[in-house]
């Protein structure tokens, strides 16, 4: 077979049964691509490897039909999801918020006479027993629990030598209907004391008519005893406590038995509070 030259760059070959041995002349390099950068307004930019640019033609495609715009999602548990459009972008942002709690009482009992009153224990009088708080997740949690509380004694009078009673607090933790004091806070008692002469509050020695003095001149014994004043008493305290699933925390109240018996402790306990925060 024969092939006619049309340029010098072309063999002619006359008769091969093959291309063996036949060497062909090597073209020129040709421009390689370096980077392609896409514009805003539609266009491609391309760089060559010789230094050129080329700008193609606005490549946007025609509007395609709108997507579903409905999306649900939703958050189990304690998981709080949030939507909103930031920079025309509809976004979304998934958070737990921190648990928190807060309950108070203001109710004027005394804790002694109370159906529930156990000398020396701490329990929940009637009208605070909902000062406490569960942990109903799933999993461990620390809290910070605050707690105050206001109490004061009551006043009596006659012959009595002996005087009324105070109020304890304690942050309780229940597991299983078992109860361990975390955090407990001693109650405070003001406590003054007279010379009397006779039965009554008014018989103090040093006043009314007559005046009496340390010994008494009308036959009646003179004796030592303690008075109690209503002055309110206010304790406050804070426990980092951590709470298992179902655990319960408890602010609880204990008092002291009346030292005479049938006689009222008169341990007043006036208002109280809690308040948990999750850490």
């Amino acid at each position: 077979m024969a092939v006619a030259a049309k340029d010098a760059n072309i063999i002619t070959m006359c008769g091969c049964k093959n291309c063996q041995g036949i060497t062909f002349l090597t073209g020129l390099d040709g421009r390689g691509i370096v980077s392609i950068t896409a514009q805003e307004d539609g266009t491609f930019i391309y760089l060559y490897t010789d230094g050129t640019t080329y700008t193609s033609p606005d490549l946007t495609g025609p509007q395609g039909p709108p997507g579903n715009s409905e999306i649900d999602i939703i958050g189990e548990d304690d998981i709080v999801v949030t939507e909103a459009v930031i920079g025309g972008i509809q976004t979304f942002t998934v958070s737990r918020p921190k648990e928190f709690s807060y309950d108070d009482v203001a109710l004027s009992t005394d804790i002694s006479i109370d159906p529930g009153f156990v000398s020396l224990q701490y329990f929940s009088p009637v009208g605070y027993s909902g000062l406490s708080y569960t942990n109903t997740s799933v999993v461990a949690k620390t809290y910070k629990v605050h707690a105050s509380y206001e109490h004061s004694v009551g006043l009596f009078a006659g012959n009595r030598p002996s005087f009324a009673s105070w109020v304890d607090a304690a942050l309780v933790k229940t597991v299983a209907m078992v109860n361990t004091v975390e955090y407990e806070s001693l109650g405070q008692l003001n406590i003054s004391g007279f010379l009397f002469y006779g039965p009554n509050a008014s018989d103090i020695i040093g006043t009314g008519t007559p005046t009496h003095e340390l010994f008494d001149n009308q036959g009646s014994s003179v004796e030592f005893r303690f008075t109690a004043v209503q002055t309110p008493l206010r304790g406050s305290f804070f426990k980092f406590l951590t709470l298992n699933p179902n655990e319960t925390v408890t602010l609880m109240f204990r008092a002291k038995s009346p030292t005479n018996i049938g006689q009222p402790a008169a341990s007043l306990l006036n208002k109280a509070q809690i308040m948990v925060e999750e850490l």
